[in-house]
């Protein structure tokens, strides 16, 4: 069955996207001493849960990674940088060489090509379910460089973050998302449920091909459509977040 850790803590608290630490490229870039090692220890902790989860699928288990992006695009990240995709992209054929290959945070399901370029990557599959979607990189858009790939709207792309790199590898796959505001309901009480059943149904389908699963792969879940939640009284508040544990003794 599929598996979540659910991290009830403020990401301005701790980022737990990032290596542990206390400067500005880590987890927790806090002043107060005794703040910043009790969130160091929650990252080591949630980073723990994480690599445990991974190693019990023992490559059963795709892990996913879903991340907002201010671009008005989704980009697919396979832990392979923007130089490497523009480069892969400006061959004649576009290719990628074997040592790009070692970068793949999805190298256990297949070559580069098939996963970031292929029919059946995500990216294809995302560019099916949703088709006004620019989707980067994806057969339509190999790469992020619009010199190289005129589709392109941005040069800037994000390849994927600690918890892909540091949690995948050649037996473990796993993917990071980069949705786009409207997507994610930004300006607006909620996620669009189209969109959520456009990410549903291209995650399914990829289940379906490399993991051999039979998860419904239909954005309209076989021609019906979900009814939409029952909107929250006007004086309804969300709960508080758990408080992060107090440190032992």
């Amino acid at each position: 069955l599929p598996a979540a850790i659910i991290y009830r803590v403020h990401r301005q608290g701790v980022d737990a996207n990032r290596a542990t630490g206390r400067d500005s490229e880590c987890c927790c870039d806090i002043v107060d001493d005794g703040a910043a090692e009790l969130a160091m220890r929650a990252n080591d902790e949630y980073q723990r849960l994480l690599a445990q989860q991974v190693s019990e699928a023992k490559g059963q288990a795709l892990l996913f990674n879903l991340h907002g992006t201010s671009k008005n695009r989704l980009e697919v990240g396979l832990e392979l940088s923007k130089w490497r995709l523009n480069r892969a992209a400006s061959l004649s054929p576009p290719s990628f060489s074997s040592y790009d290959e070692q970068y793949s945070s999805l190298r256990a399901l297949g070559s580069l090509s098939e996963m970031a370029w292929g029919n059946t990557s995500l990216g294809a599959l995302m560019s099916v379910a949703r088709p006004d979607l620019e989707v980067v990189p994806s057969p339509e858009l190999l790469c992020p460089d619009p010199t190289v790939c005129l589709g392109s709207s941005y040069t800037t792309y994000f390849s994927g973050g600690h918890n892909t790199k540091v949690h995948t590898n050649s037996t473990h796959p796993g993917v990071q998302f980069e949705l786009p505001g409207d997507m994610r309901g930004v300006g607006t009480l909620a996620p669009q449920p189209e969109a959520v059943r456009q990410v549903g149904a291209a995650l399914a389908g990829f289940l379906n091909k490399y993991f051999s699963a039979s998860c419904e792969a239909d954005v309209s879940y076989n021609g019906t459509t979900p009814a939409a939640p029952t909107p929250a009284p006007a004086d309804y508040t969300s709960p508080a977040p758990t408080p992060a544990p107090t440190p032992a003794p």
